[in-house]
């Protein structure tokens, strides 16, 4: 399935830490990530990640408080597992 988004959706991408307007959905079947096809705010660039890789943007409207933008990885990598990747860190 394709969709068209409109309006895009802001995300910020965690690949390469950079903002990003959601213009297309792809959706392949049951068992498989959903793809966003992105344009990066800063250059431009068109980029197809799949939705691990794109954390929502802070919302007041929504009441969604700012992300910790760091890739799950490095939580991991930290040894802590219980750490949720949306949450504020005061590291």
């Amino acid at each position: 399935m394709i969709l068209r988004l409109d309006p895009p959706i802001p995300f910020f991408c965690v690949p390469l830490q950079e903002e990003c307007q959601a213009h297309i959905l792809l959706e392949y079947g049951l068992e498989t990530f959903v793809y966003f096809i992105v344009v990066m705010d800063k250059t431009g660039e068109v980029w197809l990640f799949p939705n691990r890789d794109l954390r929502g943007t802070k919302n007041f409207t929504l009441d969604r408080p700012s992300i910790n933008k760091e890739p799950f990885s490095q939580y991991f990598k930290k040894g802590s597992s219980d750490l949720h990747p949306l949450e504020e860190t005061n590291d």
